[in-house]
C-alpha cells in the first residue's frame, strides 16, 4: 500500500486547510516537494514531519526566518532545493535517486524508515526551542506584571497611609484639657433674633452662623448636608461639638488648642497641638505650634434658597487636601454619627 501523501492527506493530518499547506510550501521552498508531476500531486511520508515542524513553529510565534532555520539544521536537504518554487511540479533529483530533504539510511536500515526517525527528531528539537523561547517570553512578561504590581501596591500604601494619618490626628484632638470645656459648651439656644440662634459669643462666629446647617458640595455641586438621629439638619455648631467630643475619645500627650477666626467672607476653626510639660508649678504651656487643621466654612443660599455653612476648605500642617479628600472627610464625621 503506498504511503505517499497529497495535500489533503497532509492537510488532514495536521488538521489546517490545504491552502495553509499550500502556503508552507510557498513561505518555505525546498521543504515539501513534490514526488512528480502527475495530479494530484503527492509528496513522500517525510514531507509529513517537515509540515509539522512548520505549523508548531508558527503555533509557537516564531517568525519565518527562525522557522528556516530550525528547518535547515534539521533537514539538510532544503538549503540546496530552496530555490525551487511551488510552481516546479518536479523534485530537483538528488544524489542517490532520494528527496532532497531525506538523509542517507545507515547501512543495514532501510531508508524510509530511517528517514523517519530522523524527521521525528528533527520535530522534536524544533519543539524544544520553540518551548525554550516561549519559556523566555513567558518570564519577561511575569517580570513586567510583578513590577507594575509593585508600583501599584506602593501607590496605594501611601494614599492609604495619608488618610490614615488625618483620621488619626483627627481623633486624636480633644478629650485634653481646654477641649472637654469647649466639647461641654450648650449647643445653640432657642433664643436670639434668628430661630434657633443663642447669642453671640465674643471670638466666636455669629450665633446665627453657628446655627445654620453644615454641607458640603459634591462633585456635581449639589449641597449636602448631615440629617441628625431627630431628621433635623446637623448645625455648624453641633459640626464643632462633635469633632471636640470624637476627638476626645483619644489620649494623647499633647494638649490642644481650638479657636475661630474671621479670613474674608470665611470662619475658619482651627485645632491645634500645644506642648505639655510637668513642673513644680504644674503644666507649662510651651506655645502653641503653627502646624495644625483649619476647616473653612463660608455662609451660602441654595438653590431651594436655604441658608447653609458650606465646609469648603481643610488644610492639615499648612498643606490643602483635595476636594474628593474633604468629601471623604466630611463623609466619614457623617457615618460617625449614625
Amino acid at each position: 500500500m503506498s504511503r505517499e501523501l497529497t495535500h489533503k492527506d497532509l492537510a488532514q493530518r495536521l488538521g489546517v486547510s490545504v491552502t495553509t499547506i499550500k502556503s508552507y510550501r510557498a513561505k518555505f521552498p525546498g521543504a515539501i516537494l513534490p514526488m512528480g508531476r502527475g495530479k494530484p500531486l503527492r509528496f513522500a511520508p517525510e514531507a509529513l514531519a517537515a509540515c509539522r515542524a512548520i505549523h508548531g513553529g508558527f503555533l509557537r510565534g516564531l517568525s519565518i526566518e527562525d522557522i528556516k532555520s530550525i528547518l535547515k539544521k534539521e533537514f539538510p536537504g532544503i538549503k540546496e532545493s530552496e530555490r525551487l518554487s511551488i510552481g516546479d511540479e518536479k523534485p530537483r533529483p538528488s544524489p542517490g535517486g532520494s528527496p532532497p530533504w531525506r538523509r542517507e539510511a545507515p547501512a543495514g536500515e532501510s531508508t524510509p524508515e530511517g528517514a523517519g526517525l530522523d524527521a521525528g527528531q528533527g520535530a522534536a528539537a524544533i519543539q524544544r526551542e520553540a518551548q525554550a523561547v516561549a519559556q523566555r517570553d513567558t518570564a519577561r512578561r511575569l517580570e513586567r506584571l510583578e513590577a507594575m504590581l509593585a508600583e501599584l501596591v506602593a501607590l496605594g500604601s501611601r494614599t492609604h497611609s495619608l488618610h490614615v494619618e488625618l483620621l488619626a490626628k483627627l481623633d486624636a484632638l480633644a478629650g485634653l484639657p481646654g477641649l472637654a470645656d469647649r466639647a461641654r459648651r450648650p449647643g445653640p439656644a432657642t433664643s436670639g433674633t434668628d430661630a434657633g440662634a443663642g447669642p453671640d459669643i465674643p471670638g466666636q462666629p455669629p450665633a446665627a452662623f453657628l446655627a445654620l446647617p453644615v454641607v458640603v458640595l459634591s462633585e456635581r455641586g449639589e449641597y449636602l448636608g448631615i440629617t441628625g438621629a431627630d431628621g433635623a439638619a446637623f448645625s455648624l455648631g453641633e459640626f464643632e461639638t462633635h469633632l471636640l467630643r470624637r476627638a476626645g475619645r483619644l489620649d494623647a500627650a499633647g494638649e490642644m488648642d481650638a479657636a475661630w477666626t474671621p479670613r474674608g467672607e470665611d470662619w475658619v476653626l482651627t485645632l491645634r497641638g500645644v506642648d505639655r510639660r510637668i513642673g513644680g508649678a504644674g503644666r507649662d504651656h510651651a506655645g502653641v505650634q503653627e502646624a495644625g487643621h483649619e476647616h473653612s466654612f463660608r455662609a451660602a443660599v441654595t438653590p431651594k434658597n436655604n441658608r447653609v455653612a458650606v465646609f469648603h476648605g481643610l488644610r492639615i500642617n499648612g498643606k490643602d487636601v483635595s476636594d474628593a479628600f474633604l468629601r471623604a472627610f466630611f463623609k466619614q464625621i457623617k457615618d460617625s454619627l449614625e
